[in-house]
């Protein structure tokens, strides 16, 4: 799969377009008498043969729907069966989606190979019923800039037949040149908004310090610079925060401050000026101001103080960040994996047998026996209780006094 993405001005509008192209190279169906595999390899040939089968009915049920698009009926869409494999869920967008697809069918004109020529063909014929009808999905103020561009031109033309034909009178060719004098000014202001959020973006991925890649479904933006990421428990935030905290003096406050601050910040109990990060020679700390609220890993801080990788930092009442050290953490990895070669997750207990030089794999070892030790403990004690309980109430069954039976008379 590749992603090809471009923004650029076309007959002076802005354009951003966004588009994938999946390359598949699909394996013909395997033949066991023909082949004579056994073993591994026969079922490989299996898993293939499913796999296509898969693919096979979503291409039918696909035709189907195209064929049953162009006729109106009442009935609803017919259900593609994506999920029955791997792979007809990884050709989704590129079979039944917002896309075209193209299939390339390789035969051979020998008659040993008959029938995987004329399968190979009907599979082709099949994908050929498939209908999409793309679209080009636009930004949201690339379209308004076009219908105002569209509407500038009719008020001009509509302007310039008043002109020729008859004299506009001047409360209606005023109301016209006022509201073209508008639209302009708003094309003129979505289209410089458009330029300068492409223009950051473009100086933000091209400083040696920032990285983006794509991994797998995701996307990784990597910092070689200490930074913090914004932990925000508003359920409505959708964005994520990254603030880089260059070589030397990062303030904290809020946008009313006496001077300019670097991050600015308007959650509750956040000052004017707030804190200062100093970021000198790899080593960042955090020094509150008079009467700041700060928080490092749930310790209050009063005075300077270096953070470590994963530390959490708490500024007011509920800004959370996340300090990320890359360097730092490079060489925790490095003595991870050299102490503990299995791959597991880091956590703030490993950090810190990991600073100290402690082995992360025996600390673990050792927390476990001590957890299973404790819990031996327990039930032990819990035992004796139970044995102390049940000796003390024979101890007083035994001490009650033995009433005398009563005499019976003889018969």
């Amino acid at each position: 799969m590749d992603l090809m993405w471009k923004a650029r001005f076309d007959a002076e509008l802005p354009s951003e377009t966004t588009s994938k192209i999946h390359l598949v190279d699909l394996a013909g169906s395997e033949r066991a008498e023909a082949t004579g595999a056994s073993g591994t390899r026969l079922k490989e040939g299996a898993n293939i043969n499913k796999s296509l089968v898969a693919l096979g009915n979503v291409i039918s049920a696909l035709a189907d729907a195209s064929v049953a698009g162009g006729v109106k009926t009442k009935k609803r869409s017919p259900f593609i069966p994506y999920r029955d494999s791997v792979l007809t869920s990884l050709l989704k967008d590129s079979l039944g989606g917002n896309s075209k697809t193209i299939m390339i069918a390789t035969i051979s004109p020998a008659y040993l190979n008959y029938g995987e020529t004329l399968s190979a063909l009907r599979y082709a014929n099949r994908v050929k019923n498939i209908l999409n009808q793309p679209t080009v999905n636009e930004d949201g103020n690339v379209k308004i800039i076009r219908e105002l561009r569209d509407e500038i031109a009719h008020l001009k033309a509509l302007l310039a037949q008043g002109t020729r034909v008859s004299p506009v009178g001047p409360r209606l060719g005023a109301s016209v040149e006022e509201k073209l004098q508008r639209n302009e000014a708003r094309v003129l202001q979505l289209t410089q908004e458009w330029t300068n959020k492409w223009k950051e973006t473009q100086s933000i991925l091209r400083e040696e310090t920032v990285a983006l890649r794509k991994e797998g479904s995701g996307v990784v933006l990597d910092s070689g610079l200490p930074h913090l990421i914004g932990i925000d428990d508003d359920l409505l935030s959708t964005g994520v925060i990254l603030y880089r905290l260059q070589e030397g003096r990062t303030s904290v406050g809020r946008a009313d401050a006496a001077t300019k601050q670097d991050i600015v910040l308007d959650s509750a109990g956040v000052l004017k000026e707030h804190c200062v990060f100093e970021n000198r020679d790899g080593a960042v700390i955090l020094t509150p101001l008079p009467g700041a609220s700060c928080f490092v890993s749930g310790a209050e801080v009063t005075g300077p103080c270096q953070l470590t990788q994963g530390a959490v930092v708490v500024l007011g009442t509920g800004t959370t960040f996340r300090f990320n050290h890359p360097k730092e953490a490079a060489a925790l990895r490095l003595k991870r994996q050299r102490c503990c070669p299995r791959p597991r997750g880091t956590y703030l207990g490993d950090l810190t047998a990991l600073r100290s030089g402690e082995n992360v794999e025996s600390k673990h070892n050792h927390d476990n026996l001590t957890a299973q030790t404790s819990e031996w403990t327990s039930e032990v004690v819990e035992g004796q209780v139970v044995e102390e309980q049940r000796r003390k109430e024979e101890k007083e069954d035994h001490s009650l006094p033995i009433m005398p039976q009563e005499e019976r008379p003889p018969e």
